[in-house]
């Protein structure tokens, strides 16, 4: 059974960070967010984005996500920047998974 749970400790931080390292990677991009901007955009008064990840034993995705205002739709909503499923976990629907969760928290 799969495990949702917020970015909340610094254990949390890191595997977020190990997530978001590892999609980077399967993108060919560069990371240039560590665990230092990472931390100073999820914490403090109003963090900038929220991170959430998926656990099953270990960790097999994650989502950095943050709030949002659309002034074509007069309505808040949610801007998803970073979505991550292991390779091992694709096609079994976690990304879906993760952004029903994502939804349901930002809601």
């Amino acid at each position: 059974m799969v495990d949702f749970r917020a970015v909340e400790t610094e254990d949390d931080l890191t595997l977020l960070d190990t997530a978001l390292r590892r999609l980077s990677a399967d993108l060919g991009d560069t990371h240039s967010a560590g665990l230092d901007p990472l931390r100073a955009g999820l914490t403090g008064k109003i963090p900038a984005a929220y991170g959430l990840l998926a656990l099953e034993d270990d960790l097999i995705g994650a989502a950095l996500f943050g709030p949002m205002f659309s002034t074509v739709r007069g309505a808040a909503g949610v801007y998803v920047s970073d979505l991550w499923v292991t390779e091992a976990a694709r096609g079994k629907g976690l990304g879906r998974a993760l952004l029903s969760q994502v939804a349901r928290r930002a809601g």
